[in-house]
């Protein structure tokens, strides 16, 4: 077992090499632009959730009743449950936990994608780890974080590693619990895409039903260990999984943000030209055409796979009609769009994980293909160099396509995203906020009272970008005090007077924002409560201060009407993500570590046998976030809070049950459940 252990060392660091990869490459991108907040026009929502869930718990948040903004997403418990219990471990700020947890997402999905392609197909870790990279750079995942729709990110690295155990578990009927788990656990993350699975599972079951009927009919199976059958087991009891979680622990529906089908229209528009279709459809064609050659028997398996050529064949076929199957629903919802439904068609692009799969299986044979000319034209058979030159031919053309894949996605996120405006909690407007809290913590203003925040913007979408902002703002209140922060939308002498901001020819539908937060604030106006502006959040902020001096209570903070502090309020420090390049690097590296060792447990001890070392080490990444997603859920149905040290011990007992299961079936099964 340690010679086979030290045999399985080049592979495993390969795996780690691809992890470093894509996640230095966005890594990177806080680098070079020099953002010191995560990134993210959600991000702000999720960590204003994630300050609820610290106090009331996951399910609690569905009790509570909260001024406008007032949608929380409470079936969406992925962000909340790692930020708290990987800020902890970690020993850092939810803050910058909210920065490495979607690069944590992506490295996890692109690491689960290439043990998909090599365990089903039976190929090397270079082919993994080609695949890897291609689908981690890829514009797709650049899309997801630019956004930052770190749900998405999320349920796409634990979708990507369900689909490990769904093809052993449909053409062997060996993976039901892991395939199950793990897709009951991503409908936990995002419901919606979920729902998007399973319309594809339950579209390849349809597709199998004929087959999966005449070999019944022929008594060549039973009835349950057909195809179809075996893709409703794992549909089924996803769905009861997910739903015993959604309703009946958390104990609410299925999140639907509001949103509509102008916000839809602007970003497809704008992100179709990020595929660059015209010049990037001819790889996956490829890839295709590859994979129906396998599935056909026609083309050769990975090297010395030692397996039934039959059952690898009919796995060809199963991941052939799966991804296809994947493609056609995600065509079907952007269809849906075009024809006018308000379905996210930017989405469904971003979440069309096949593409980018297809495309670096299409490198792959391209590079077979050129190895195999240079081979024959410089007569492979006469000598070891031209073998040796043919091969390095091969190796060099995928290594060019990857290098263009980085590149296309360099220039999408470090130009065209970040040109087009990439979203992030600002430094400025988070220093604010905090120096806003100083100053009412000084005065002593009670966490329970109303306070008012007078916002205001010139911009061209205020119904959006205003309740933004006040999310933004609530990033730093502690739980109580969000529950009593009200926004008015306007000027502050319009707030003065008690009347609402009406802005002549409503620019950008800012009467009907300014209408909706309006009726929220008028109940508690005759409290009398604490008014605040602050620089960053309304424009009249220097001509108003200038005017009334004395209303100045903190750095870059007016007090309208309220107590003056008897001395200067200072300001404290602010959270960011780590400032110092090393910092931020070394906390992405412990990040990543500590993940997958929550999570290598669980994929020993889950995973179907016949895996080999390298797979299980890249699945375990999206089995740690599973594992964590899921382990905060439990502890949060017993009533215990995700803070303090039950959000550091959470993860730390879902790891040691995960080694202490998978080491109880290595004793009971021997190394082969690792592959060894």
């Amino acid at each position: 077992m340690a010679t086979a252990l030290r045999k399985s060392i080049p592979s495993l660091l390969l795996v780690c090499l691809a992890a470093g990869l894509v996640s230095g490459f966005f890594i990177a991108f806080y680098f070079t632009k020099h953002y010191i907040e995560p990134i993210g026009w959600d991000t702000a929502r999720y960590l204003d959730q994630t300050n609820l869930v610290a106090k009331f718990g996951l399910h609690g948040v569905s009790t509570l009743a909260l001024p406008r903004p007032s949608q929380v997403l409470t079936s969406r418990i992925g962000f909340p449950a790692t930020v708290l219990t990987l800020s902890k471990l970690l020993h850092g700020s939810t803050f910058e936990a909210a920065a490495i947890v979607p690069i944590i997402g992506i490295a996890a999905t692109a690491l689960a994608a290439g043990a998909f392609v090599s365990s089903s197909l039976r190929r090397s870790a270079w082919v993994a780890v080609t695949v890897a990279l291609v689908v981690g750079l890829s514009t797709a995942l650049v899309r997801l974080i630019a956004g930052t729709y770190v749900d998405n990110i999320l349920a796409a690295a634990v979708f990507a590693a369900a689909l490990v155990p769904l093809v052993t578990a449909v053409t062997e009927g060996r993976g039901f619990v892991a395939a199950i788990a793990l897709f009951a656990v991503g409908g936990l993350i995002h419901s919606a895409f979920f729902a998007f699975i399973a319309i594809v599972l339950a579209f390849v079951a349809v597709l199998y039903l004929p087959t999966s009927l005449r070999a019944w009919r022929r008594h060549d199976t039973g009835l349950l260990a057909t195809p179809s059958a075996r893709m409703g087991i794992v549909l089924g009891g996803s769905i009861v999984g997910a739903g015993a979680g959604i309703y009946g622990l958390l104990r609410t529906s299925p999140a639907q943000p509001e949103l509509t089908r102008g916000e839809f229209s602007a970003k497809i528009h704008q992100d179709v030209p990020l595929y660059r279709f015209a010049y990037t459809t001819w790889f996956p064609l490829a890839g295709v055409a590859g994979l129906f050659a396998a599935a056909r028997g026609r083309e050769e398996g990975g090297k010395g796979n030692g397996s039934d050529p039959a059952r690898d064949h009919s796995r060809a076929r199963f991941v052939l009609v799966l991804l296809l199957a994947w493609g056609a629903v995600a065509a079907v919802g952007i269809a849906g769009y075009y024809a006018g439904r308000a379905l996210p068609a930017h989405r469904f692009l971003a979440f069309l994980l096949p593409f980018p799969i297809f495309m670096a299986l299409g490198f792959l044979g391209i590079g077979r293909v050129a190895g195999s000319v240079a081979g024959r034209v410089l007569g492979v058979g006469r000598s070891r160099a031209a073998a040796r030159t043919a091969r390095a031919l091969g190796v060099a053309v995928v290594a060019v396509a990857i290098v263009a894949v980085a590149v296309l996605g360099y220039k999408n996120l470090f130009g065209t995203l970040n040109g087009r405006g990439i979203e992030f909690l600002d430094g400025s407007k988070i220093q604010d906020a905090t120096n806003g809290q100083a100053y009412l913590d000084a005065v002593h203003v009670p966490a329970d009272a109303p306070v008012v925040f007078v916002i205001d913007t010139n911009g061209p979408d205020p119904q959006e970008f205003l309740p933004e902002e006040a999310h933004i703002l609530r990033t730093v209140m502690s739980a109580e005090r969000i529950q009593h922060a009200y926004f008015y939308l306007g000027t502050p002498g319009n707030y003065l007077a008690g009347v609402q901001t009406v802005k002549p020819g409503n620019p950008g539908n800012f009467n009907v924002a300014s209408l909706r937060f309006w009726n929220v604030l008028q109940p508690v106006l005759p409290q009398h409560p604490v008014a605040l502006l602050l620089a960053d959040y309304n424009p009249t902020y220097a001509t108003f201060a200038a005017a009334h001096p004395d209303d100045r209570v903190a750095f870059n903070v007016l007090s309208l009407g309220g107590p003056r502090p008897t001395e200067p309020v200072a300001s404290p420090p602010f959270p960011s993500v780590p400032r110092s390049r090393i910092t931020f690097t070394l906390l992405q590296i412990a990040g990543l570590v500590a993940v997958t060792l929550i999570g290598i447990g669980w994929a020993v001890a889950l995973l179907p046998v016949g895996l080999r070392p390298f797979e299980i080490l890249a699945l375990s990444l999206a089995f740690g976030l599973a594992a964590v997603v899921l382990g905060a859920l439990l502890v949060d149905a017993a009533g215990i809070r995700l803070t303090g040290a039950p959000a550091l011990l959470t993860p730390v007992l879902v790891a040691v049950a995960g080694w202490a299961s998978g080491g109880w079936r290595l004793a009971r099964r021997g190394p082969a459940v690792v592959g060894i």
